[in-house]
């Protein structure tokens, strides 16, 4: 009995692994699927929840396990990502990618809380109002803060009868985001690229992809083997330091608050954000050290780093499908079809409106990527760039990954303005729904005026530059 408890753990580990590998076999060797851009990870879920307890019950899948994994393995990817070393050559871009973001978790978050909550006081008395803030969470941030926000809201479930298996919710709603980042994405890409064609053809200046050198990360190999640590040894203990702070600055903060308490149920749902800003912390201490010359030896290798966390969002996103419960999503179909069409229309002329403004080149690309990254993830935006942009050139995938680092440094409050429309269900206070919106518009106002002073700033900057 003990040796298959043992067990339990790593062949759920195991049988995710052998999906993304038979995901691969399948996408490489039939033309089919290898023409069409669904993600290796996302289609080896879905051939998953086919084998799974849910339809065939081939594979036994434990959900709780798998839910776990899609909560960890997220911030494990985040972590890994902002403990890389960067050249940052402008920040334009950057700034205003992270003003951006946090922007549409604002507007996803307004639109999906208004939607939830015209159903609630309509036709569906019984739905869970605070139901609509999934929609961000899902889109906008991927399944792992999807499952643990919803998750969040099912434990308020005892007392207030909120949102029963709130966390499987918040996955189902995940998985239609991964739907329309590809279903959706892909007519999205073409109508994009014939758009700006024919900009071009009629004396547009050309906002296409640059020339500029692709940013190829190549392994440093600058670990000394002195250390008697293997590289991804040493990537694996920075990443474990940087959860443990995590994990203790959390504890730390449930002493101060309360256990229990509204805002540290979602402190801890947002984990995977306070882990990037310790990582992000660390990256910089490492720099000083090193510039000091205290610390000789980079021990943060970009190309393993980049490789953990790949296979980190790789294992969420398999994990994530697979745990979907169909008997969960059959109960709630209706506010989730409602929620995921009605974001994901939103999603796509946004993306192209934001990507017009913000950018002064690649336009298209940026559209594009941050469609892919606001439906489902970096890896879905990843994904869909390649058809436009399939040789790497242009600096999409900087913008996304290091606004995103951006964003979640000004995104911090937004955890406590999620904590409002929560009291105002759990104290039967609907009237701070109305604050809500209030404090949503002027956070909107706050990240376009952002975004101007971040145009008008570099404007400035170049024109000086450029006189003589």
């Amino acid at each position: 009995m003990s040796g298959q408890q043992n067990w339990e753990t790593i062949m759920q580990f195991a049988f995710l692994l052998t999906l993304l590998g038979i995901s691969l076999i399948i996408k490489a060797n039939i033309p089919f699927f290898k023409k069409h851009l669904v993600p290796t990870a996302l289609f080896g879920g879905f051939i998953g929840l086919i084998l799974g307890p849910e339809l065939l019950n081939v594979v036994p899948f434990d959900r709780h396990a798998l839910e776990n994994m899609v909560y960890h393995f997220m911030a494990i990817g985040f972590i890994a990502m902002a403990l890389k070393k960067r050249t940052r050559k402008s920040t334009e871009n950057i700034t205003n990618t992270g003003f951006a973001i946090v922007n549409t978790y604002i507007w996803q978050a307004a639109l999906g809380l208004g939607i939830t909550l015209l159903l609630f006081f309509t036709v569906m008395p019984e739905l869970f109002p605070n139901f609509g803030l999934l929609l961000p969470l899902s889109y906008a941030q991927g399944p792992g803060q999807a499952f643990a926000t919803g998750q969040s809201f099912e434990l308020l479930q005892p007392a207030t009868k909120a949102l029963e298996n709130g966390g499987n919710v918040g996955l189902s709603m995940a998985t239609f985001g991964f739907l329309w980042a590809i279903i959706g994405g892909i007519p999205y890409m073409y109508f994009l690229r014939k758009k700006y064609k024919k900009a071009k053809s009629a004396g547009v200046p050309d906002t296409t992809t640059s020339d500029a050198a692709p940013d190829v990360q190549e392994h440093t190999g600058r670990v000394p083997i002195s250390l008697y640590l293997d590289d991804l040894t040493i990537q694996a203990v920075l990443i474990g330091v940087c959860y443990l702070l995590t994990y203790l600055l959390l504890s730390g903060l449930e002493l101060l608050i309360g256990k229990g308490s509204t805002l540290m149920t979602l402190f801890w749902g947002f984990q995977f954000m306070f882990g990037t800003l310790i990582a992000m912390g660390v990256r910089a201490i490492l720099n000083v050290l090193s510039r000091k010359g205290i610390v000789r030896a980079d021990h943060a290798d970009n190309y393993l780093l980049q490789r953990i966390s790949s296979t980190a969002f790789d294992i969420m996103i398999v994990a994530s499908v697979c745990a979907v419960s169909l008997a969960v999503l059959g109960r709630y179909l209706v506010p989730v079809l409602i929620l995921s069409t009605v974001g994901g229309i939103f999603t796509m002329v946004y993306s192209a409106k934001m990507a017009k403004r913000l950018y002064r080149s690649e336009q298209m690309e940026h559209a594009i990527g941050l469609y892919g990254m606001w439906t489902g993830t970096v890896v879905t935006a990843m994904a869909l760039l390649k058809e436009v942009d399939p040789d790497g050139k242009s600096s999409v995938p900087e913008s996304l990954v290091l606004g995103s680092g951006f964003g979640a440094v000004i995104g911090i409050p937004l955890m406590m303005v999620l904590s409002i429309p929560i009291t105002a269900w759990v104290e039967d206070r609907f009237w701070l729904y109305a604050v809500t919106f209030g404090v949503f518009a002027v956070y909107s106002a706050v990240c376009l005026l952002g975004i101007r002073f971040s145009k008008k700033m570099h404007a400035k900057k170049a024109k000086a530059a450029q006189s003589p």
